[in-house]
């Protein structure tokens, strides 16, 4: 009866084993398929300097908004808001985003909106990206003190002390890697 039990764990394991390896790659083309990931790329080639910045991030062309009376970031508003089964409906575009699409979405036409303020607040898109600020964020601007922030390695997240809850910020999108803590 024992020999019984252990061949049915190891099949239960190895069929584990492969329904994650299946599953695994789905999850993550999942993650990977949304509509601006083209986009994050065009911008980089626009504007290299901004990769692995706050401005490599879907913040950068989706505004967060309210659900049920709460606060939600870019991706879960977005979410909450649409799910996560398409088709998502219309994804809210801030100003930065809008004048992107309109001058033809293509790392040129993040040029062609350079001079433009996509936000209305008297700075041009280029300059704010320069000083990696965001474009369609009115309230992030040059000039304005930023909030301090920690970053860890894998290494360093693994070294802390064992707590029972722990929280994960969005990585950048050219280097998005958080599904794998």
């Amino acid at each position: 009866m024992r020999r019984q039990s252990k061949s049915r764990l190891s099949r239960g394991v190895w069929l584990g084993v492969v329904l994650l390896i299946i599953a695994t790659p789905v999850v993550l083309a999942a993650y990977r398929s949304h509509g601006n990931d083209q986009d994050v790329d065009h911008f980089l080639t626009a504007y290299p300097q901004a990769k692995e910045s706050k401005l490599d991030d879907c913040f950068l062309c989706h505004p967060g908004g309210k659900v049920e009376g709460k606060a939600k970031g870019s991706c879960d508003y977005c979410h909450a808001s649409y799910g996560l089964v398409k088709p998502h409906g219309p994804l809210p575009l801030n100003g930065f985003a809008q004048d992107y699409l309109k001058a033809g979405r293509t790392a040129a036409a993040f040029q062609a909106i350079a001079e433009l303020d996509s936000d209305g607040d008297g700075v041009p898109n280029g300059e704010e990206i320069r000083h990696l600020t965001h474009p369609g964020e009115a309230g992030d601007k040059p000039g304005l003190r930023q909030p301090p922030s920690v970053s860890f390695s894998p290494v360093q997240i693994r070294a802390l002390p064992a707590v029972e809850q722990f929280l994960l910020m969005n990585t950048t999108k050219s280097g998005d890697f958080y599904a794998t803590y």
